[in-house]
């Protein structure tokens, strides 16, 4: 049970780490023209689950879980 939580902790916070990123990274990455625009994260309004705003939520319950999982590891 714990490597369960210390995997699923360790993907979240390597899903959220990797969202955050993509947020910094410029549009025209590959393209080599000056004047960079970067992605801006914007709701949707169509009423669907937007992932890019779950990037708090992903890293602190992956951390909780990384933790937890190595608390439960170390009592033992």
């Amino acid at each position: 049970m714990n490597k369960v939580l210390f995997v699923s902790g360790c993907l979240l916070l390597f899903y959220a780490l990797a969202a955050y990123a993509a947020g910094l990274l410029p549009v025209d990455l590959g393209q080599g023209e000056g004047g960079a625009e970067f992605m801006k994260v914007v709701p949707s309004s169509d009423g669907s689950v937007d992932w890019a705003q779950c990037r708090l939520s992903a890293l602190m319950a992956g951390l909780c879980l990384v933790v937890v999982g190595w608390l439960r590891a170390r009592a033992r």
